[in-house]
């Protein structure tokens, strides 16, 4: 059976776009984490600390935002910092690496995008207190806006997970295996592709247009 779905991950790691292998290697080297990616994947069990951890990063980054001029006001959200993936679903296991996208609003954006980058480019360290000899806890942000199609589809896949508990308990199984079987991080990532993909289409159904853009994107 491993060596099937192997074989099977194999051949989905084939039609991978490998310049997007090479950008997210960049991105774990730019951040220095420190993350080998040809190593098995380890799941820890869901820390509360983890959230703790995120709000922690989104008060840094809000202060560094600060720093160039972008701020959220009473009246008017320039940007907001969603936390996605794993982490932020608290039902099942994770790798010790939380992902978070920095969603910015298009006005800000087309202003001050190269700023942006700069100020939070290598943002990536584990936030300092959220760290102990058993577990250190990684960060790597997106950053993107409303047309960002893979950080929107990130955004809903975690919001469903949370809100569609059973789906999250079969996501957390296809994960397991794929640990269980010492999958390194491209085979594990192939391994669950085609569950995410199919979430993806259940919950743009799942979510009205108007629901995904006023609700769970809005700022």
């Amino acid at each position: 059976m491993l060596e099937f779905v192997r074989t099977i991950v194999n051949k989905k790691m084939e039609k991978q776009d490998f310049n997007e292998q090479e950008e997210l290697i960049r991105i774990l080297r730019d951040h220095n984490l420190g993350v080998d990616l040809n190593k098995p994947v380890v799941l820890y069990d869901n820390n509360p600390k983890w959230g703790d951890a995120f709000l922690e990063i989104e008060d840094r980054i809000s202060h560094r935002l600060k720093k160039i001029g972008i701020q959220n006001t009473k009246h008017k959200k320039k940007f907001k910092v969603h936390h996605i993936g794993s982490t932020a679903i608290p039902a099942i296991k994770s790798k010790n690496l939380l992902d978070y996208s920095v969603f910015i609003d298009m006005k800000t954006w087309g202003n001050s995008f190269t700023n942006i980058n700069r100020a939070l480019k290598h943002f990536g360290q584990a936030p300092s207190g959220l760290q102990d000899e058993e577990q250190i806890l990684y960060s790597k942000y997106n950053l993107g806006n409303k047309y960002s199609n893979h950080i929107t589809k990130a955004i809903i896949f975690t919001k469903f997970m949370n809100e569609n508990p059973e789906k999250a308990k079969l996501y957390e199984k296809i994960k397991v295996y794929g640990s269980d079987n010492r999958m390194d991080y491209w085979e594990y990532t192939a391994l669950k592709k085609s569950f995410i993909e199919n979430v993806h289409k259940k919950a743009e159904k799942y979510y009205s247009e108007e629901y995904i853009n006023n609700e769970i994107l809005a700022l």
